[in-house]
C-alpha cells in the first residue's frame, strides 16, 4: 500500500479554510404569472395524450418482455389488445 505523506510547511504558519453559504428565497406571491398560468392550462390540456405517448413508449421500450411474458394472472383480452398493439408499432 502506497503512502501518502503531506507537504512539510514551515513552522510557525496554519491554513484557514472559510466556506460561506448564500441562500436566497423568493417572497411568495398572491397571484400567479400570466406565463405560469397559461402553462398550467396547456399541462392539463396535453395530460392524456402524454400518458398515452410515456404508455406506448414503454410498451416499445420493453416490447420484447411483453412478448415473452406468459403471465397466467393478465387478462386473455388484455393479452391480445397488448400482442396487437405491439405488432402494429413494434
Amino acid at each position: 500500500m502506497a503512502s501518502t505523506a503531506r507537504p512539510a510547511r514551515a513552522e510557525g504558519t496554519t491554513t484557514t479554510t472559510t466556506t460561506t453559504t448564500t441562500t436566497t428565497t423568493l417572497p411568495p406571491t398572491d397571484e400567479e404569472s400570466p406565463l405560469i398560468t397559461e402553462l398550467r392550462a396547456r399541462s392539463a390540456a396535453n395530460k392524456e395524450q402524454h400518458d398515452a405517448e410515456r404508455l406506448a413508449s414503454y410498451w416499445k421500450r420493453n416490447a420484447d418482455a411483453l412478448r415473452a411474458a406468459d403471465t397466467p394472472a393478465l387478462d386473455p383480452a388484455l393479452r391480445a389488445k397488448i400482442k396487437a398493439w405491439l405488432d402494429a408499432n413494434t
